[in-house]
């Protein structure tokens, strides 16, 4: 807003598809990188579509044809979405419709990504480098809290305690690999023990599905595996 951009908003978009990828860094300058890329090319391709000067139906046409690739690429790989999102938002905006030329706005998307996309880089590596240590910390002692609920339950656990122990697992893991991506070696003297926690967390759910009469048995030893 200080230099003076007629849409902000803009930049705080680019900033944020960047950040809402969490901790990870490496998967978070991965995007970075798609959202810079694709957006340059996605502005050159509503370049293109100016020159034909599109209304009326031709525009309607060219705004499904948007819209579905999208849909389509964006699962796949976001650099090749955001190409085709960048003139869909810019035509959905009505950029095309201003009086005047269509680059001053182009030049305002492009200069804005290009500040988005800084700053959420930056801020990464500037704002709790190492928040990753404590979320790991944290999804561990989540999955024990969630496997001693499970237990509490014993011989029959009820649904919902697996269900949430399934729910701590997938954030333990994920935790895992985040620390892995930001910090090697650091991960690297906590990954045994990390791995043997989320390990024993599947083993107990296997348990309580292949029990054969439904109830649990070992609760002794499990609720040695975790903590109790």
């Amino acid at each position: 807003m200080a230099v003076g951009f007629g849409r902000p908003h803009w930049a705080v978009l680019s900033a944020l598809v960047v950040l809402q990828q969490g901790l990870d860094r490496r998967r978070a300058n991965v995007r970075a990188l798609h959202r810079f890329v694709g957006t340059a090319a996605g502005l050159v391709l509503f370049g293109l579509v100016m020159t034909v000067g599109p209304s009326g139906v031709v525009l309607i046409l060219i705004l499904a044809v948007l819209q579905f690739c999208v849909e389509l690429v964006v699962p796949r790989n976001y650099a090749v979405a955001t190409v085709v999102i960048t003139p869909l938002a810019l035509l959905a905006a009505g950029v095309a419709s201003l009086p005047g030329p269509v680059w001053p706005a182009v030049a305002d998307r492009f200069a804005q990504t290009a500040i988005g996309v800084a700053v959420a880089v930056v801020v990464q590596y500037a704002v709790a480098p190492r928040a990753h240590r404590k979320t790991l910390a944290w999804t561990g002692s989540r999955v024990r809290a969630a496997a001693r609920a499970v237990l509490a339950g014993a011989p029959v656990p009820r649904a919902a305690a697996r269900r949430d122990l399934q729910f701590e697992l997938e954030g333990a893991t994920r935790a895992g690999v985040d620390s892995v991506h930001n910090e090697p070696g650091w991960a690297a003297e906590r990954w045994p023990a990390h791995a043997a926690l989320v390990h024993d967390g599947y083993d107990l759910l296997q348990a309580c599905w292949s029990a054969p009469d439904g109830g649990l048995r070992d609760v002794e030893r499990w609720n040695s595996a975790f903590g109790r």
